[in-house]
């Protein structure tokens, strides 16, 4: 019986399912959580050789283990990792900021993406963001990696050298048509190659 490593993806701050699965059926469960030793228990159910949590959440972070009573022992880290959010957003796979900025034309339209995390366990582990973009209606503005971004026409761009997903944008010399809805969009890895992606809207309008 050997030590097996679970990463939960929560999203959203709506827990995915957890189950665990004992090398031997006639299984006894025993389990830590990493908040100061405190167990959490909601939630949790056993069934034979099954633990199941029917709804992860940051306090399920812990360390499970299942005993055969002939001395073998199964050891499961459950890992909960922290979701991404827009700043100004409640953690949701979509947001629309509902704000627009107002600018008169020859100035710098300011457009900011910056993230949050929330809803992890104790470890600080975060999901991993692999691309995000910057588009006016369907036109890309700027397209970024964790190693380095791609822009387009007049934008010019800063990116924090602590956190790559902090990037300030500005588009300078405003005239009326870059008036309308601009969006941000984020690629969160999922793992195994499998992404899901986030968006959050604003609107600008340009005055004379």
């Amino acid at each position: 019986m050997e030590g097996k490593n679970f990463d939960v993806h929560k999203q959203g701050g709506t827990g995915q399912r957890a189950q665990f699965q004992c090398s031997s059926f006639t299984s006894v469960w025993s389990y830590t959580n990493n908040n100061g030793g405190n167990k959490y228990s909601a939630g949790v159910l056993t069934n034979g050789d099954i633990m199941s949590i029917q709804t992860v959440v940051a306090q399920h972070e812990g360390v499970y283990q299942c005993s055969d009573g002939n001395g073998g022992i199964d050891t499961f880290n459950l890992i909960v990792m922290a979701v991404p959010k827009f700043k100004g957003c409640s953690p949701v796979k979509n947001c629309n900021l509902r704000t627009t900025t107002t600018v008169s034309e020859g100035d710098q339209i300011p457009l900011n993406i910056s993230m949050d995390y929330v809803n992890g366990g104790p470890s600080g582990k975060k999901q991993e963001i692999a691309f995000g973009r910057l588009k006016k209606g369907s036109t890309p503005l700027l397209s970024c990696s964790k190693t380095g971004c791609y822009k387009i026409g007049r934008a010019s761009y800063t990116r924090s050298s602590s956190d790559p997903w902090d990037i300030k944008m500005n588009v300078n010399n405003a005239v009326s048509s870059d008036s309308g809805v601009y969006y941000a969009e984020i690629d969160i890895n999922e793992g195994s190659n499998v992404f899901s992606t986030m968006t959050t809207t604003f609107t600008v309008s340009v005055t004379p």
